[in-house]
């Protein structure tokens, strides 16, 4: 008797609390789809008023139940953030929404959605919605989104939506911008340059089509980067002339203080060269070379620095660097007065870019600078300022930044073009030949 009276009340539990757990389960999955109703027809008219109920009860009830939860009431949250009258309640809305991406991380990250990409998802949030909360007093820069955004990146790397590089970025930036006086906040922008430039060359490696918006960004904040003063050469001097004897083994520091050092094209620092030096020694590269090569001619030492720079184009993997190197060859060559030379190596830049105008240029100042040695006559040497404008011209048509260099040498050499009276009297028009070294056809002016 005894054991059948216990045993009655517990199955009598047993069945209670199951039908217990249906009934929920029951009302569990009619507010869900409740909820998903409302919502569409929400996000057609903007009004969520009807699936604010039916959302309250599915999180508070079955958080576990489907991550339409956490899709639907972010947007119903916004809503009610939006259409709050007073600050107090829309820090309550905003402070639930915060915890409502967290729960979706615990219950709902999957390898399709993982906990990176809702941290990103729950950042966007915060930097769109916190200024009308009581939280913008404590965190008018939006540290808490920055951090969430770190890691992102951290946890996700290159595999992060660019949404998420960007914003990083620019509350990154705008922490600087606040103090740009704070050496630790110059630190810590410069330090998120070089991850976030880190990860988006490894994400534009991947080749993918969609990654070409990647490598954009990457230009724009290279270019922004640039133009901030973060770069500034006594800055960066500041910064790491203590530190690069400590970092001589360390080939990533190394690579990466280089890259700040040539963005701020500082290649005449101590630092620089020493840089160089100790990522030479731990391995040859493109970067390593470049800096010796700045290094030796520095000293004077063109033979030297044409070594380094010859290295250094065989060490790229940039057309573009390969290029750019070439040409700082023909430089040097041009300053020894090696005219040929010149033009051969300005010719090698642009089989690397065909676009880089300040090849053509170089050619062109060339045939001015020589003009005197390909003939004795007077008449015959100024045919070079004909070769030298063709170049000008085609500076500017592949280059546009080279447009107003361009324009301005044009201007300034067409006086020197042989008189119009001359030219008729020798019977010259239409096509020439320059002679000498040029050795190339051009158009009578």
């Amino acid at each position: 008797m005894k054991l059948n009276s216990l045993i009655a009340p517990m199955f009598l539990g047993a069945v209670t609390f199951q039908a217990y757990a249906q009934e929920a389960s029951q009302e569990c999955l009619q507010n869900i789809s409740l909820m998903g109703t409302y919502s569409k027809q929400a996000a057609k008219t903007g009004d969520y008023f009807e699936a604010v109920a039916p959302f309250e009860y599915a999180y508070e009830h079955c958080p576990q139940a489907h991550k339409s939860i956490y899709i639907n009431g972010a947007s119903i949250l916004r809503w009610q953030i939006k259409q709050a009258k007073d600050v107090a309640t829309k820090t309550k809305y905003f402070d639930k929404m915060m915890k409502l991406y967290d729960d979706r991380i615990q219950y709902f990250s999957s390898s399709k959605q993982p906990d990176y990409y809702i941290m990103g998802r729950k950042a966007f949030d915060y930097i769109a919605l916190v200024e009308e909360t009581s939280h913008k007093a404590t965190d008018p820069l939006k540290k808490q989104a920055y951090t969430m955004l770190n890691t992102s990146l951290k946890k996700g790397a290159e595999d992060n939506e660019l949404s998420v590089f960007k914003q990083y970025y620019i509350l990154s930036r705008g922490m600087f911008d606040s103090n740009k006086a704070d050496s630790k906040l110059r630190e810590q922008y410069v330090n998120d340059y070089l991850f976030l430039s880190d990860l988006l060359a490894k994400r534009v490696e991947a080749g993918a089509e969609a990654d070409s918006l990647y490598d954009q960004f990457k230009g724009a904040i290279d270019y922004d980067f640039g133009a901030s003063g973060a770069a500034d050469c006594n800055q960066l001097n500041n910064v790491y002339s203590a530190q690069v004897d400590q970092h001589k083994s360390d080939e990533a520091w190394l690579n990466n203080v280089l890259k700040l050092y040539d963005m701020a094209d500082c290649d005449g620092s101590t630092v620089y060269f020493k840089a160089s030096k100790y990522l030479y020694d731990i391995k040859p590269s493109y970067t390593a070379a470049n800096g010796l090569a700045a290094q030796a001619y520095n000293k004077k030492d063109m033979n030297g620095a044409i070594t380094y720079y010859n290295k250094a184009c065989e060490l790229a993997t940039s057309k573009s660097d390969k290029s750019n190197i070439m040409l700082k060859i023909a430089k040097i060559y041009y300053k020894q007065g090696n005219y040929a030379q010149v033009r051969s190596y300005a010719q090698k830049a642009l089989s690397y870019n065909s676009n880089n105008g300040g090849a053509y240029m170089l050619i062109g100042n060339a045939y001015i600078s020589s003009s005197n040695t390909i003939s004795s006559d007077p008449f015959i040497q100024r045919t070079a300022y004909w070769a030298a404008c063709d170049k000008f011209e085609k500076a500017k048509a592949v280059d546009p930044n080279c447009a107003a260099e361009a324009n301005k040498s044009i201007a300034k050499f067409k006086q020197y073009f042989p008189d119009k009276k001359e030219c008729f009297m020798r019977k010259i028009s239409g096509t020439y030949h320059v002679p000498g070294w040029i050795n190339e056809n051009t158009t009578v002016r």
